[in-house]
């Protein structure tokens, strides 16, 4: 039996535009967008920033379950707000969010409005975990928005942090190779990103919050997109193996 609501999701989804309230707050509220690929260290490097008042983390909607992480239940409103698929669905259609967009043909997730209502409120900036397609909604309507994108120092040190994630078949492993090729791709041939390098935490940490202060280090950035380039590289290899 068809998912009606789905198909409405998606229908709403393919000419959602955010409401002009939308606009104006993503103007007036600074923001820094943080992708990477699976296991690059980010929400380590969140955990880091959120121990200051500089930050405000914008939790996602999502139409998925709550999902295990290491035997913990993701909890409504840490994780993300859970939501149904007539809540989206309303939500939508009320423009509520900045932007949404549809995962793996079964769920939809999207940043609400409110979320970056109270970073405005607290004068905070507005810390967002994001895939490379949300940056680039994003920078549509907000050029000037911070894009970071976390990585692990080299191939060999990203393949024990997905060890470390647990067993994997041959074809889940590749399936993560291939989503990290596009990521890198994407990100390496988008100019607004800046490349962190996620080895040493507190370095990695320093370094991302003097990029959020739009204090960009050219030699960094710069040795930061040579590990991508690297990565990606290696990545093909393995996948061509």
């Amino acid at each position: 039996m068809p998912n009606t609501l789905l198909e409405e999701l998606k229908s709403v989804l393919n000419g959602y535009q955010m409401n002009e309230h939308a606009r104006a707050l993503l103007q007036q509220t600074p923001v820094v967008l943080l992708a990477s690929i699976t296991a690059g260290g980010k929400n380590t490097l969140i955990k880091e920033l959120l121990k200051t008042d500089d930050f405000h983390y914008i939790v996602s909607h999502t139409t998925r379950q709550p999902r295990e992480n290491a035997g913990v239940l993701e909890k409504n409103g840490r994780e993300y707000w859970f939501v149904s698929e007539q809540e989206m669905l309303d939500m939508l259609r009320h423009g509520e969010f900045i932007e949404a967009k549809l995962l793996h043909n079964m769920q939809v997730s999207g940043t609400s409005i409110k979320e970056f209502e109270k970073a405005l409120t607290h004068g905070r900036i507005a810390l967002s975990e994001i895939d490379v397609q949300g940056v680039s909604e994003f920078l549509k309507s907000k050029p000037e928005t911070i894009a970071v994108f976390i990585l692990p120092p080299d191939f060999e040190t990203w393949m024990h942090r997905l060890d470390t994630r647990g067993s994997e078949t041959n074809d889940q492993r590749h399936a993560r190779m291939r989503s990290a090729q596009t990521e890198l791709e994407t990100a390496l041939e988008t100019d607004a990103y800046a490349f962190i390098i996620n080895d040493d935490i507190d370095e990695a940490t320093a370094h991302l919050q003097q990029v959020a202060r739009g204090d960009w280090n050219e030699d960094k950035n710069t040795a930061g997109k040579e590990v991508a380039w690297q990565l990606l590289n290696d990545i093909k290899k393995e996948l061509n193996s």
